[in-house]
């Protein structure tokens, strides 16, 4: 009976932590979404934010402002991922999409953005 209980509680744990990790992920998606990209490379929560995702945002957010969420716990599949990524943040504007690679560096306490695509998307 102990061995059952420790094992459940030690499931809480692990999908606690996975919940707070997705809770992270989300905000570095809205933070992208509202913070004006143009006069800063780095975020709270993000490392680097390169000049070609920034003028992606951009566009979509012309289009349309808002945006939908998923965190998606693997990484992109060849060609255009390499399994070093963590997590994959998706932005949705309802028109297109951008796929977000994601890998938190444990030592800036932040997500670093390994790479990026972009699709259309009208669901």
């Amino acid at each position: 009976m102990k061995k059952c209980f420790a094992f459940i509680v030690i499931l809480f744990f692990i999908s606690c932590a996975d919940k707070t990790n997705e809770n992270k992920i989300l905000y570095v998606g809205k933070e992208l979404v509202s913070i004006d990209l143009s006069k800063i490379n780095s975020t709270e929560n993000i490392v680097f934010v390169g000049s070609s995702l920034k003028r992606k945002i951009f566009e979509l957010k012309k289009q349309n402002a808002s945006f939908k969420f998923k965190v998606v716990n693997a990484d992109l599949n060849y060609p255009y991922g390499n399994s070093e990524a963590e997590n994959v943040l998706i932005l949705n504007n309802g028109i297109h999409k951008i796929n977000l690679r994601l890998k938190y560096n444990s030592k800036k306490m932040k997500f670093d953005i390994l790479g990026f695509m972009t699709e259309s998307r009208t669901n």
